[in-house]
């Protein structure tokens, strides 16, 4: 919360400031007053009229400290953003539509321009590149090699806030110093977004999707006797989930997908994805 900072605030902190004389130091002037009666007279009579001057100048150097470290407070050096986003996804089989708020709405409005943005200046070209592709699955036209190497996915949180996934190789507690956030916060137009580290970037996912479905990968799964309904990835799991319909074709696919890019989960419907992942 933040609180005003007043004139009359910084003059009452200024006078708590100056600390009153010590006992010791008045018994040290009366002594030396004692002693040299004409010296002491001199002291006193140039502190009566320096003294007010001293005593405004430090009540004003007070004044200064105190109103340099409000606004170092209450601002900081740079411009500084709290990470306080909840790290929750917004799921639509928990969260009925009784319970969205207008400030969700307006949230998910300015997160989803963030993300327009972000893959409008796809393909990228900066200086984070990808490993290369490895097939020819894409992502609403984009393929593997077209991400930044640091990216991992995005969705929206129970606030409506956007959440980036951050390769964990590039990812650190104070990341918004560091170079990929600059350029990622220019790509979305805005800072308004919090990271979370995941163990894999888009290429290394939309790689296995591509070895899943065109690949190697699957051609092992189906030449085992084994059959999947449906895929899908998780921005959140930052897992690609492959969905069967028995517990044996599951077996099969676990034995053979042993990456922890993939998890298996059976189902009893016919393909249509459900997007939770079970442990």
């Amino acid at each position: 919360m933040s609180r005003k900072i007043t004139k009359r605030n910084i003059t009452e902190i200024a006078k708590q400031s100056i600390p009153e004389p010590s006992e010791t130091f008045i018994a040290d002037i009366r002594q030396e007053f004692e002693a040299n009666p004409a010296t002491a007279e001199t002291f006193a009579e140039r502190s009566s009229r320096y003294f007010p001057r001293m005593l405004a100048l430090a009540g004003a150097l007070c004044a200064v400290l105190v109103l340099g470290i409000c606004l170092k407070t209450a601002f900081g050096t740079n411009k500084a953003y709290a990470d306080y986003y909840s790290m929750e996804p917004y799921n639509t089989q928990v969260n009925t539509t009784a319970e969205v708020t207008a400030e969700f709405i307006e949230n998910e409005y300015k997160s989803m321009a963030m993300c327009e943005k972000f893959w409008a200046k796809l393909p990228y070209t900066g200086k984070y590149t990808s490993g290369k592709r490895t097939g020819e699955y894409t992502v609403t036209g984009r393929y593997a090699d077209d991400f930044p190497d640091y990216y991992g996915g995005s969705y929206i949180n129970v606030d409506g806030k956007l959440i980036i996934a951050i390769k964990e190789s590039y990812y650190s507690k104070d990341y918004r110093k560091s170079d990929w956030y600059k350029e990622l916060s220019t790509m979305m137009g805005s800072e308004d977004f919090a990271c979370r580290p995941v163990e894999y970037n888009y290429t290394e996912i939309i790689n296995g999707f591509s070895d899943l479905v065109f690949g190697s990968l699957g051609d092992a799964i189906h030449a085992a006797g084994a059959s999947w309904v449906a895929a899908g990835f998780s921005d959140y799991y930052n897992r690609i989930c492959i969905e069967v319909k028995s517990e044996e074709a599951a077996a099969i696919v676990k034995s053979i997908a042993t990456s922890d890019l993939f998890t298996t989960k059976v189902v009893d419907y016919d393909p249509i994805l459900d997007m939770s992942i079970e442990d």
